[in-house]
């Protein structure tokens, strides 16, 4: 896959996995696609499922990833039965 400016632009859409950790150390497997941002960017469209770029130390996945999951935000030093950090679960 070879990148073209910030995104990926691979030959063909390619499906690809990843494991996210959260910072207890749990993991949890994922996978998603990926397709030429040359390509998507020049459809038109202004929403993508399968763009992807690159920032060197963190993975963005987008909104997306977040369809159909329930998700829970926690403000900065707010107190939740989770505890009084930032943070967002799903």
């Amino acid at each position: 896959m070879t990148r073209y400016g910030p995104g990926y632009c691979p030959g063909s859409p390619v499906s690809l996995g990843a494991t996210i950790a959260g910072i207890d150390g749990v993991g949890a497997s994922m996978t998603f696609a990926v397709a030429s941002s040359t390509t998507l960017l020049a459809s038109g469209n202004w929403a993508f499922g399968n763009l992807a770029g690159y920032s060197g130390r963190a993975f963005g996945w987008g909104l997306p990833f977040f369809f159909g999951r329930r998700v829970f935000t926690a403000i900065a030093s707010q107190v939740t039965p989770a505890g009084s950090r930032p943070f967002f679960a799903f």
